[in-house]
């Protein structure tokens, strides 16, 4: 993967070794992000994905305890809203994160927040939390339908919805910092580093002119 994905990106990348095997590193090299980037911005709150990709910071979190999560403000970036599995995510960090749970500010429950961090992971068709492809470039925070893509992957109901943050909202982020992991990822990856401008049709691409995105990246998924 080239370390500029295309002309108008000055985004930056840095490897781990795969996550699978060993995750402390993805998990520390996270870690130090968020400490300097709160430092340096003089952060106050930050974005926090669900899934299986941030698992091992958070267990690293847990275990760490680290000292700058006592001045910053967590906020869900997403959340499904309808069926069966309404609140999964709010569920994921309860069972994830149960020292920062308290303190999250739950996206169907809180006032809607910009928030000065971000983290963020990347869907198979390109989405980034609920912000699906065809979406509004723009949108900041929204209830949104699901993609068929998505609904598979979470096992959901035709018709499912979700309320979430989006491309709006991260792009006025101080600093952004993508985790990508897992050979599942690595096609994904691949389409994005082929683009050479920002589509709705998959919207990872439309922060790529962010001026401090990183993308933190496991072997599982280089190519």
């Amino acid at each position: 993967m080239p370390s500029s994905f295309s002309p108008y990106s000055t985004a930056r990348t840095h490897y781990c070794p795969d996550v699978k095997l060993n995750p402390t590193p993805f998990a520390e090299w996270a870690t130090r992000w968020c400490e300097e980037k709160s430092r340096q911005h003089n952060a106050k709150s930050i974005y926090l994905p669900a899934g299986n990709t941030p698992i091992p910071l958070y267990q690293h979190w847990i275990r760490s305890q680290p000292a700058f999560l006592e001045s910053l403000q967590p906020v869900q970036i997403d959340e499904v809203i309808t069926g069966a599995k309404r609140g999964i995510f709010k569920q994921f960090f309860v069972d994830e994160l149960p020292f920062l749970a308290p303190k999250l500010a739950w996206i169907e429950e809180a006032a809607p927040q910009q928030c000065d961090l971000a983290i963020l992971g990347i869907g198979l068709n390109g989405h980034i939390a609920f912000h699906e492809p065809g979406l509004d470039p723009e949108l900041w925070r929204s209830e949104v339908t699901l993609s068929a893509k998505t609904r598979d992957t979470l096992g959901l109901e035709s018709g499912a919805r979700g309320l979430t943050y989006g491309a709006g909202a991260f792009k006025k982020c101080r600093a952004i910092l993508v985790l990508i992991a897992g050979e599942g990822k690595r096609s994904v990856l691949q389409e994005l580093a082929a683009m050479r401008s920002a589509s709705p049709e998959f919207p990872m691409s439309l922060l790529l002119g962010h001026p401090d995105l990183t993308f933190l990246v496991d072997t599982g998924a280089r190519y």
